[in-house]
């Protein structure tokens, strides 16, 4: 499908870069005026980013409802300023021998509406500026702890001192906080080290299309009138 303006499409965003720059990517490479996107992945991240572009970015706030899901890794017994591998170890702790019941056992006061405080690195604004503006010039501010709802946890994989886990969320919600908390009430501490979107409402990762897709200009995409229908279907359903 030869890709036209004015349209929707999930992208499969690549490590190593923000959601923004992937945006900028895609405006030089696609020659558009104006693109932007639903939702942040960190840099870390991949999956799911749903890219909107010319007169579909109206419609950015209509996906504000829809939860999300992600697999992420954890390390446990690292403590990071960023809370994940990509920033400075600020301490480090012997892992003890962690059960997988135990895991269960630790995540289950994290599953359901919670109040969760942001990373101090992260876009979130306080008095007009994102928070990495305040970290990066070591400016201590307290970020306003916001509710969240975490639908389900699921852990896929225990291979000591990782984890790897499914987590189905509320738009706001922040991975890395969740994994900084865990760590807390294990004791032991704990670190991001990947995390992938797979899910956003109905749009999967199996409708993604990687940079050498786009680079090609015939890749799957979405009209308006068919992105509206979607969001209309499921206004109410925000898996």
């Amino acid at each position: 499908m030869i890709f036209k303006e004015d349209s929707v499409f999930v992208l499969d965003k690549p490590p190593g870069m923000t959601s923004q720059q992937a945006v900028t990517w895609i405006k030089k490479t696609l020659n558009l005026k104006k693109a932007g996107h639903t939702g942040t992945l960190d840099p870390l991240a991949t999956g799911v980013l749903i890219i909107l572009t010319g007169k579909a970015t109206k419609l950015a706030q209509r996906f504000s409802h829809f939860e999300k899901e992600y697999i992420a890794t954890l390390e446990l017994g690292k403590t990071s300023d960023t809370y994940d591998i990509d920033g400075q170890i600020i301490a480090t702790a012997s892992v003890p021998y962690i059960s997988m019941d135990k895991i269960r056992e630790t995540i289950q006061p994290f599953i359901g509406d919670i109040i969760q405080t942001p990373p101090p690195y992260s876009a979130k604004k306080v008095k007009g500026k994102r928070l990495y503006w305040y970290a990066r010039r070591n400016i201590t501010v307290k970020p306003k702890p916001h509710p969240v709802t975490i639908h389900a946890i699921e852990v896929a994989k225990l291979d000591l001192p990782f984890v790897e886990m499914s987590v189905v969320c509320s738009t706001g919600t922040y991975i890395r906080s969740l994994i900084q908390d865990i760590g807390i009430l294990l004791g032991c501490g704990a670190i991001m080290t990947s995390l992938r979107r797979t899910k956003i409402g109905p749009f999967k990762l199996s409708d993604s299309v990687g940079f050498k897709s786009v680079e090609s200009r015939d890749f799957v995409h979405f009209t308006v009138d068919r992105v509206t229908k979607i969001l209309d279907e499921n206004i109410h359903n925000p898996s």
